[in-house]
């Protein structure tokens, strides 16, 4: 088993390293009926592939993104039933729910300086700011998937943590053993509130702040939001929920496997980006039929 997670990190490594071995600035073809030359030359200024890995935005960057964004709504609209058949289903903009899977997302190439600083996962679609900038464990790392109730202006927030360690994170133990920890001290809380009795929901709340204020992984954070990608319940895809300021803890419950650390928001914000990544001139070309390059860095040139 070792020697096959071997094999599949040097070919995981050899993939991210292709394009840097890519070299070959020109391509040239001829045909030999018509005398047609087509001639792919690599320009820094012009090549979509050198302004994709850049991250600079250019038209072809926006005419791309526009149109994946277009197709990615429309194939939304629709459901595989089987034996061929689709059935055309509501897409929704602004939900009370949505379940998101926190994806790992590898560094790009212009991003990190070796290539195996690209193979680590620093970068996921949750993404917390916190107060503390070296904490113990970013929980980040750890969560699985967060279901999001929203409100007329608050809302609750499900971290979904896996009982069962990660093999391949030797941080994941130990942070589900901080969460256990977590889990059974906030049972042994809810015990000890009810052998009281008499408790205001006030009281309640003051309560659950001092205790949440003892574990970092919940009184650090400030903010946190993600981007939904295909996620649960026909939820659109590229709409960011942004929760501000720091939350309210409610409770962390046990089951099935899963841990869930629920903590409410007064405030969030709801941002469709798929309204920003629209583009003027894809949209006259979807308009006017027009036909589209095989390759955005061919330059074909015909003699008249």
């Amino acid at each position: 088993m070792k020697i096959l997670n071997e094999i599949t990190k040097y070919l995981r490594r050899l993939f991210y390293a292709l394009p840097f071995a890519m070299k070959d600035d020109t391509v040239k073809g001829s045909d030999n009926q018509n005398g047609n030359v087509i001639v792919a030359k690599k320009e820094e200024s012009g090549n979509l592939g050198e302004d994709l890995l850049k991250g600079e935005v250019t038209q072809q960057v926006e005419e791309l993104r526009y149109s994946t964004v277009k197709v990615e709504d429309h194939a939304q609209e629709y459901s595989y039933v089987g034996n061929g058949i689709t059935e055309k289903k509501t897409v929704k903009h602004k939900p009370k729910y949505v379940s998101q899977s926190n994806n790992r997302q590898v560094k790009g190439i212009y991003e990190a300086s070796t290539v195996e600083e690209m193979d680590s996962n620093s970068k996921f679609t949750v993404k917390i700011e916190r107060e503390n900038l070296f904490p113990r464990f970013r929980l980040e790392e750890f969560v699985y998937k967060v279901n999001v109730k929203t409100m007329k202006a608050s809302a609750t927030v499900e971290f979904v943590i896996l009982e069962i360690p990660d093999r391949n994170n030797k941080k994941s133990g130990p942070f589900v053993n901080y969460i256990k920890k977590l889990s059974d001290d906030y049972a042994a809380l809810v015990r000890r509130m009810k052998e009281t009795g008499n408790i205001t929901p006030t009281d309640k709340k003051h309560i659950l702040k001092a205790f949440a204020e003892k574990y970092e992984v919940i009184d650090d954070i400030k903010e946190m939001s993600f981007t939904t990608y295909r996620a649960s319940n026909s939820v659109s895809n590229y709409l960011t929920f942004t929760f501000k300021g720091k939350p309210r803890f409610k409770k962390i419950t046990h089951r099935k496997g899963e841990y869930i650390i629920s903590l409410v928001w007064k405030k969030y914000e709801l941002d469709d980006l798929s309204e920003k990544f629209h583009s003027e001139t894809m949209e006259r070309k979807y308009k006017n039929k027009e036909r589209k390059d095989v390759a955005p860095m061919l330059m074909i040139n015909k003699k008249r």
